[in-house]
């Protein structure tokens, strides 16, 4: 198992929210569930996928929030992002329920982060986890096998289970499973942007131009899309 850099328990603190951002597959459940697994087993844990707490927590009723959430507790959301008023409730719980500690995890850190925004003003932590770095490597490989396995890295990059997969079909096939799946999924989400055809030619013309600068009138006249498509297009990139 690859073991994590990021340390959980030294960016919690009580009536504080702990904001796991980054993109889908990159193990942000998986490091929570050892986290809570290693040191809080008593922890209450609920997901943004479970509609009914969806729709409870999305209320932002403070007497229901105190019922759900015990105070000098940890209280962790995996996949915050789908919870609407997510920012809200979790301001009234910090502020209402004494020594509570939050920890909230979202796969579409771009949609969290809007979601969260102001209401948590002075009241969060965030942390941003990538894929895997080769120092994490260095846990359970030498230097001399990590630069034998360099270029493979290089072609296949960093992703958890794609770094634990062996042969290169597999790799591709999970590599192609995580793009179509998940990352298109949530940049289609993002601000409207309707095709996965334009999606994916203006990824090609960007990757094309690596190392220069980029013009959202060049791209759109290549296109043959509306300009401002193109810049909602290339929101999530940054």
């Amino acid at each position: 198992m690859i073991q994590r850099t990021l340390h959980i328990e030294s960016f919690l603190r009580p009536d504080k929210v702990l904001i796991l951002y980054g993109p889908r597959q990159v193990g942000k459940t998986t490091l929570l569930k050892r986290y809570m697994s290693e040191h809080h087993p008593d922890v209450q844990y609920r997901t943004g996928d479970d509609l009914v707490f969806a729709n409870d927590i999305g209320r932002c009723d403070l007497h229901l929030l105190r019922s759900m959430v015990e105070p000098d507790s940890l209280f962790a959301i995996d996949e915050a992002q789908k919870i609407p008023e997510i920012g809200r409730a979790l301001k009234l719980i910090v502020d209402n329920i004494p020594g509570v500690q939050v920890i909230v995890t979202g796969s579409s850190s771009f949609d969290l982060a809007h979601r969260t925004g102001e209401a948590l003003t002075g009241r969060k932590t965030v942390c941003m986890l990538y894929p895997v770095s080769l120092q994490e490597l260095l846990y359970t490989s030498t230097p001399y096998d990590l630069n034998r396995r360099l270029p493979e890295l290089l072609v296949y990059g960093m992703y958890p289970e794609v770094v634990s997969l062996t042969s290169a079909a597999e790799k591709s096939e999970r590599l192609r499973e995580i793009a179509h799946s998940y990352l298109l999924k949530d940049i289609l989400e993002f601000d409207s942007v309707k095709s996965s055809r334009v999606l994916m030619d203006l990824l090609r013309l960007v990757a094309f131009q690596i190392g220069s600068e980029l013009s959202t009138t060049e791209l759109s006249r290549s296109l043959g899309i509306d300009k401002n498509t193109v810049s909602r297009a290339r929101g999530p990139f940054g």
